[in-house]
């Protein structure tokens, strides 16, 4: 988590200073409907709906290997996105550091993405607007820099690995760099305290800039 603006633009120039070669990818408008943990029988029913027979035998690999499940479907600019997250047992996937993703592009709006998961009965639970810089620190390293409805500023460093590779030895290179650009790991029950006030209160802040008052922050980080 960002403080604001400013803490935003230090984040990038230190990065920049640790990584010369970093490229700006690409700046995005995005939109995120967060899907409740479905019945199998109905999140098969959705992908049969939703996404193409080659890959549905991937999806479904994904699905029995996660102790949790998170559903979302997605809009970055003109592209749509369906996206199922996985974790280990007992670990929160929206907001687990090591999980398992299925993400691919449909060929449908996102209102009709949206539509098709609810008539499977897959429930929504909330709407998220952000906007978002993407970048490339190396060949395998990224990090997303942006600002969400409710959330305020915030940043995700990202390294993508091959499934069968040791995610502790890259969790740890992962946080170094954190610590070497000057960010700090948010916990992911602080994390988990602000997705469930955001899904209750959720209305009030997509497709806005507004962020979460002061004394939320307070109630937030007391419960936290």
């Amino acid at each position: 988590l960002l403080d604001d603006q400013q803490a935003r633009d230090q984040l990038v120039a230190a990065a920049l200073q640790r990584f010369p070669d970093m490229k700006l990818k690409k700046s995005s408008v995005i939109i995120s409907f967060f899907y409740k943990k479905p019945p199998a029988k109905n999140l098969e029913t959705a992908i049969k709906r939703i996404v193409d027979p080659q890959n549905q035998e991937q999806v479904v690999r994904l699905i029995r290997k996660s102790g949790d499940l998170v559903v979302k479907a997605r809009s970055i600019d003109d592209t749509v996105y369906f996206a199922v997250k996985g974790s280990p047992a007992g670990q929160d996937a929206v907001h687990a550091v090591s999980r398992l993703e299925f993400e691919v592009a449909v060929d449908i709006s996102l209102d009709e993405l949206g539509h098709r998961l609810e008539e499977s009965g897959v429930q929504l639970v909330s709407k998220f607007s952000s906007w978002r810089d993407f970048y490339a620190l190396d060949s395998a390293l990224n990090m997303d820099v942006e600002f969400v409805s409710g959330y305020g500023y915030k940043a995700e460093i990202e390294l993508l690995v091959e499934e069968e590779d040791s995610e502790d030895e890259h969790i740890e290179r992962i946080r170094k760099i954190a610590k070497e650009v000057g960010i700090q790991e948010a916990s992911q029950e602080l994390f988990g305290k602000m997705y469930h006030y955001y899904n209750q209160n959720w209305q009030e802040y997509f497709s806005t800039k507004k962020t979460f008052s002061d004394e939320v922050w307070q109630m937030l980080l007391r419960e936290n």
